[in-house]
């Protein structure tokens, strides 16, 4: 139905926005996504005419991890990614454009030699999507296109050596794919939840084919092309998909994880024979009808059961070591985690409490850069440290005070938590406690407010500790990183103890860990290996595993960082209270 929208002065337009982003928005969607798989029906068409055989191969350019959309696939630790509504925002329906019978769906997975712990979560989580594996599957006809993202080469070492100038020389983008057992993660991750008919494979572009790349193809390519059903209830790491002919039941069998297992497929019957289709070698087969085959890791299969017999469960075995092994890597998680509750933090700071002797009426390690408008000197710091503190101040206008520059932690993450006070019955300051850096040759500023203005936490003549806190620190590219104070008007502040985390959770980042870990013990408990193994190759395992050493097992639970207080964000010292050592449990995160 018709909307009338009044045109005749200049808010028209802004009555449509409100319309398609309010209650019509659903409608207007659904619209579009018409729109755009009409539009391919007919491109389809026009094909079909000049070559009747060829098919039209449909894929988002964006792959889902550029851009704005990247930002939907950040591993968090608080509530799911936003990415429930991703393809309808991007006016991609699978299951309409590939309603065309000469349309395939091509869903993209984006891997690469990605050294960025942030970059790395976002691949990760746009190849494992829930909603964009669901979206897919929708679709009639479905293919996939392996991208390999390329990875930067810093050349100037080398090209130091040789006759020309290093200045100048830009980092090469290389392409490494990967290798070993490795290689077969990107098909076999393809095959999750739909049943690919094609795939466009650009790592066979950038390394050597050789003989398990073949039998990877062949093992595809001995598919049948009628469409294939999956056997429900297939055990973690197992997808099994069949289809039953005049000459046999064909089996695809793909193991998603790095672990090698043993697929057992329950038959309705006992099978007259079963063979490897790529290597024709016949396959054991139990005294009740069960048939064993044995996957590597990341492996595809393909086999075929002769005889009148279906396929009717699947179930995976894995040799008894697997069990002990997973058992002490959850133990090795569970202190990882237990870690948390006490971070370090980093020695990036030259004069992190202010203590060290003036150097020419200039306090080492931090820099005032505006030094006609702000004021930087030595004062008394909290009493429960019984040293130095110091007084920021500007009498007019803009007024930065920065540390000395640092390297960006690996983590791709950074906290930085300082005690700051006002003078009793001085006005709140325009402050803004900040992370600065160069980002491929562009500043990189984030920032929390304090004090005075929009949403920013009110100072008082108690010492308080602020924390900023970013999770998604970019690892490549920026360099020269340095915590900042400014006063962007007449303000005075007193700070002291400021500290630098990499490894900073808030509490309910750090429960969100623990009920991650907690679902990987249940199913460990319950006898459900491939689930268990699957959950810790996520992302926040992983994370654990490379940047988080193991507290000692009986390190008591720590009382540290200090709990915020309800009103956000900081938590007044008290008059016997120890030096603390980590940052607030509860912080807001304030930056722009």
């Amino acid at each position: 139905a018709a909307v009338a929208v009044a045109d005749s002065d200049g808010r028209r337009f802004a009555g449509r926005a409100a319309l398609v982003e309010g209650p019509l928005k659903d409608r207007w969607l659904t619209w579009r996504e018409g729109v755009v798989a009409g539009f391919y029906g007919r491109l389809a068409d026009v094909i079909a005419a000049r070559q009747p055989a060829w098919n039209l191969y449909v894929t988002p350019t964006t792959l889902f991890v550029a851009g704005d959309l990247a930002s939907r696939f950040q591993p968090l630790l608080a509530g799911e990614p936003e990415d429930v509504d991703l393809l309808r925002a991007v006016a991609i329906e699978p299951g309409r454009i590939a309603a065309h019978g000469r349309i395939v769906y091509v869903a993209p997975h984006v891997h690469g030699a990605i050294d960025d712990v942030v970059e790395r979560g976002v691949l990760h989580g746009a190849n494992r999507s829930l909603p964009l594996l669901r979206g897919a599957a929708r679709a009639a006809r479905n293919g996939a296109v392996l991208v390999e993202r390329p990875c930067e080469l810093d050349v100037k070492p080398l090209v130091a050596q040789g006759a020309f100038s290093a200045a100048t020389a830009e980092p090469a983008a290389v392409h490494a794919p990967a290798a070993g057992v490795g290689r077969g993660e990107p098909l076999a991750a393809t095959c999750i939840a739909s049943d690919i008919e094609v795939v466009f494979d650009m790592a066979l572009m950038h390394r050597r084919v050789d003989e398990d790349d073949a039998v990877r193809r062949r093992a595809f390519e001995s598919l049948p092309a009628a469409a294939l059903e999956i056997v429900g209830q297939a055990p973690a790491p197992l997808v099994v998909r069949v289809r039953t002919g005049e000459s046999g039941t064909w089996v695809s069998l793909v193991n998603v994880c790095g672990t090698a297992c043993q697929a057992v497929l329950d038959c309705d019957a006992v099978p007259s024979g079963v063979y490897d289709a790529v290597t024709k070698d016949a396959l054991p087969v139990g005294p009740t009808g069960e048939v064993m085959a044995g996957l590597g890791a990341w492996e595809m299969k393909t086999i075929v059961v002769e005889g009148e017999c279906k396929v009717v469960a699947a179930r995976v075995v894995f040799e008894p070591g697997v069990r002990d092994r997973l058992k002490d890597r959850l133990a090795e998680l569970h202190r990882r985690r237990a870690a948390l509750e006490m971070p370090a933090p980093l020695a990036v700071l030259d004069n992190p409490t202010f203590d060290l002797p003036e150097l020419g009426g200039m306090v080492p390690g931090w820099e005032l850069l505006e030094p006609r408008r702000g004021t930087f000197g030595p004062v008394a710091g909290k009493p429960s440290a019984g040293g130095k503190g110091a007084v920021f101040a500007s009498a007019n206008g803009l007024a930065t005070l920065r540390s000395n520059p640092f390297p960006p932690p690996a983590t791709g993450r950074i906290s930085i938590a300082m005690w700051v006070r006002i003078a009793e019955g001085s006005p709140q300051p325009p402050l803004r406690i900040a992370i600065e850096g160069v980002r491929d040759d562009r500043e990189y500023y984030r920032f929390a407010p304090v004090g005075r203005g929009a949403g920013a936490m009110p100072l008082t003549a108690t010492w308080a500790q602020f924390v900023l806190q970013v999770d998604d620190l970019p690892t490549r590219g920026i360099e020269s990183l340095r915590v900042r104070l400014d006063l962007l008007g007449p303000g005075s502040v007193e700070i002291d103890d400021v500290r630098v985390f990499d490894l900073a959770f808030e509490e309910s980042q750090r429960v969100q860990l623990s009920r991650l870990l907690a679902v990987a013990d249940e199913r460990f408990v319950a006898g459900d290996i491939g689930g268990c193994l699957v959950d810790v190759e996520s992302h926040w395992p992983r994370f654990l595993e490379d940047f988080v050493a193991p507290a000692m097992p009986d390190a008591p639970a720590s009382t540290d960082p200090a709990t915020a207080s309800a009103a956000g964000g900081s938590k007044p010292e008290e008059a016997a209270q120890p030096q603390r050592t980590g940052v607030m449990d509860r912080v807001r995160r304030w930056w722009q």
